[in-house]
């Protein structure tokens, strides 16, 4: 898999939910041990470094270092610059974070929401 991929792959994980990008939604994933691995951007700063591996710590995951710069992995996720990510696992993000593309919720927990027809404009009907 080369470079365009990955960072294309990266890019569509976070359009569909599945990554969190940014030191503080990157804190509340691994904090609530919903991660596998963070992902960091090469040319991080030393403190950056360090955030990642507390996270990583805390969160029980492990923590790797792409070939990848700030400026790269920013153009892949639609930021100027992004120095740290990380993928959620298979049922989405689940630490408070939601797609940027939900739905909002209707009430019901189990089964899909329906939608009621609207009357057609006009005059009441007449009983």
């Amino acid at each position: 898999m080369d470079r365009h991929n990955i960072l294309s792959l990266l890019g569509l994980s976070l359009r569909g939910g599945r990554l969190a990008v940014g030191e503080e939604p990157v804190e509340a994933v691994a904090r609530a041990r919903d991660a596998r691995v963070l992902l960091l951007a090469s040319d991080a700063a030393d403190n950056t470094r360090r955030r990642c591996q507390h996270f990583a710590q805390a969160g029980d995951c492990l923590w790797l270092q792409l070939p990848f710069t700030k400026a790269e992995l920013g153009q892949a996720v639609g930021r100027r610059a992004a120095a740290m990510g990380i993928p959620a696992p298979a049922g989405g993000l689940s630490s408070g974070m939601h797609p940027p593309f939900s739905f909002p919720s209707c009430g019901k927990e189990n089964g899909p929401c329906t939608v009621q027809k609207k009357r057609p404009l006009g005059r009441a009907p007449v009983q």
